[in-house]
């Protein structure tokens, strides 16, 4: 439900189903108010203008019947006629020029806004979005809200404003004539409100099929590499063919459902002059009105049913500009995270997890767990698979939030920093590196956007980057493409390691980052993050134990919630059998030949 000012909801406040979206658009963006409204004012009087060479057209009829017409009123009647189309050129042009403008400005608002918001998610409330549902929003279906100041509400009130101009006007000259042709404008419009109802429900059916489409198309392109290797790329295709299909499908039911209520509301509105012309022949022959009333109510008619009819076009924009407001108010409903205002002290910082417990919905992770973290020290996790290592790092960034308990930095409490002091205090280097699409350079200065040309380089180096990237076609000008694509794995980790030494924060977080590398690239990286933790607080995950022998401070986590130990790498050896048990199979792991698959595994359980 949209949101309510006051106490009332928008949605159940009166008025026409045009002026009840425009007060949700103005409500999702307030500044538009004003521009909006002078737009409209100046499509009123152009409409105004646009009527007015017919109103001439009737005063030359009238003195062509009565035989009044002459050179002089000839003139006049020429220069009203070309005042009103200079009119409705001007006031057309200064509409143009005030509500064009806010189709492309509401398209960046949007994005910015919902861009904003979604930094200030939590990680939860990205598990139900996909890459193609935000895309299709942000893009295909921006484009018809967009029509909705610039086209959809001007015809709307080109359709208003006549009606209710002409309808004083016909009944002064005869009430039966007006009454005629005013009637069946409120018989169509119980038509056009189910041709409404229709294209609610069909364009939230094609909006679907899009976004199933751009999802398909996001996932089909990212796993090329994995639908190749295991020989699915005719099934991937059909995949995408028949969601194409179903679009396709739904595109074409929208129009067919549609389309005979359109010709319906129209068709009504054309049996309008079709009575005015009998009614007005009947009453001509009669004697009780004269040719001039009849002709006049036959041309201002047509005039004022033009601008009804178009509406029926207007409410396919409309209904997919709703479908569109919809899903940016279940963006913008969502619950940001809030961040507090305190800042952390210069100096090294300590974590602290006082009994802190979290859940993935209704799966819990960890539970009531304590650790203490020391400063400038380094802190490793360990555990079985699914045992909360990964969870325990994005709780301390604040990616999600816990359950119960809380989680210290310096002393403070995470969820009473800013995010400004919270990321500032923060590098962090995961096993799936994102490098955003841009150059080599940019991505290692992506925290650092101050930073000189020589700090990158200077980071690269102690990084281990700095020599395939100078064998880079452009060196450090190299597009890295979407997602790093351009690069190996161990290349991405390392440029990943470059980015968060040149940020120089006092807390490093690496989950698994010499996972899944080969050796020799192992063997870089390891050099890299030693350069990179220094003298900062490290808090360390990693399946390769070899790899944490030398913190000062291991937590073993048992997988089921708790921490079964925590010490050295040699009291652990003594004292913890879960943490022999992993060096275990560690070992077994690095002597693993190709014929002793079936033995490793009946000894890793």
């Amino acid at each position: 439900m949209w949101p309510a000012r006051n106490g009332v909801s928008i949605r159940k406040r009166g008025g026409t189903f045009m002026i009840k979206l425009m007060r949700r658009l103005v409500w999702l963006f307030p500044e538009m108010r004003r521009p909006l409204s002078v737009a409209a004012a100046f499509k009123a009087v152009e409409t105004l203008f646009m009527g007015m060479p017919y109103g001439i057209m009737i005063l030359v009829l009238n003195d062509l019947l009565v035989g009044k017409l002459t050179t002089k009123r000839v003139i006049v009647y020429t220069l009203g006629t070309a005042f009103g189309y200079l009119g409705q050129g001007l006031f057309c042009w200064l509409f143009t020029k005030k509500a064009y403008p806010l189709g492309t400005q509401l398209c960046k608002r949007v994005r910015l806004r919902i861009g904003e918001h979604l930094r200030n998610l939590p990680m939860c409330a990205f598990s139900h979005k996909t890459a193609g549902n935000l895309a299709a929003l942000v893009s295909e279906e921006l484009t018809m809200l967009t029509l909705l100041p610039r086209m959809a509400f001007p015809q709307f009130i080109s359709s208003l404003i006549f009606p209710i101009v002409l309808a004083p006007f016909l009944l002064s000259i005869d009430w039966r004539l007006a009454l005629t042709a005013l009637i069946p404008v409120p018989l169509a419009f119980p038509v056009l409100q189910q041709c409404r109802r229709e294209l609610s429900k069909g364009v939230r059916q094609r909006n679907e099929a899009m976004t199933k489409v751009s999802s398909l198309v996001v996932q089909y392109v990212q796993g090329m590499e994995v639908v190749k290797g295991f020989r699915l790329a005719v099934t991937q295709f059909h995949s995408f063919a028949a969601a194409l299909e179903r679009s396709r499908k739904d595109n074409l039911s929208l129009v067919f459902r549609s389309t005979p209520l359109l010709m319906t509301f129209q068709f009504i509105l054309d049996i309008g002059i079709v009575l005015l012309m009998i009614l007005g022949a009947v009453l001509l022959l009669n004697g009780s009105i004269s040719i001039f009333v009849w002709l006049t109510f036959l041309i201002l008619a047509l005039r004022m049913y033009e601008p009804i009819k178009a509406l029926g076009p207007v409410y396919e924009i409309t209904q997919s500009a709703e479908a569109t407001l919809d899903r940016i108010e279940a963006i913008l409903s969502e619950k940001p995270q809030v961040h507090g205002c305190r800042t952390l002290a210069p100096g090294p910082v300590d974590i602290n997890f006082k009994n802190v417990s979290f859940a993935y919905d209704d799966n819990a992770v960890l539970r009531n767990i304590s650790l203490e973290i020391p400063a400038q020290k380094v802190t490793a996790i360990v555990g079985p698979s699914g045992s909360g290592k990964t969870t325990m790092l994005r709780l301390i960034a604040r990616f999600w939030d816990v359950d119960g308990g809380e989680i210290c930095l310096g002393g403070v409490p995470v969820r009473e920093l800013s995010s400004e002091a919270l990321f500032g205090a923060l590098s962090m280097v995961f096993q799936d590196v994102y490098l955003f699409q841009g150059t080599v350079r940019e991505n290692i200065a992506f925290g650092s956007p101050d930073a000189s040309d020589a700090d990158v380089e200077r980071a690269a180096r102690a990084a281990h980057c700095h020599d395939f990237i100078d064998r880079l076609p452009q060196g450090y000008d190299t597009p890295v493409g979407e997602g790093g694509a351009t690069l190996s794995g161990g290349e991405r980790q390392r440029i990943a390691i470059a980015r968060a030494l040149l940020k120089d924060a006092p807390v490093v977080l690496l989950d698994e980052a010499t996972a899944s590398v080969d050796p020799e690239n192992e063997c870089q990286i390891q050099e890299a993050i030693d350069a990179l933790v220094g003298s900062k607080t490290v808090v360390l995950v990693a399946h390769r134990l070899t790899t944490i022998t030398q913190a000062e401070q291991i937590a073993v986590l048992d997988g089921l919630g708790n921490i079964a130990a925590i010490g050295s790498h040699e009291e652990l050896l003594k004292s913890c059998f879960l943490y022999q048990r992993l060096w275990k199979h560690r070992k077994s792991s690095l002597s693993w030949k190709v014929g002793e698959a079936e033995a490793v595994a009946v000894d890793s359980e």
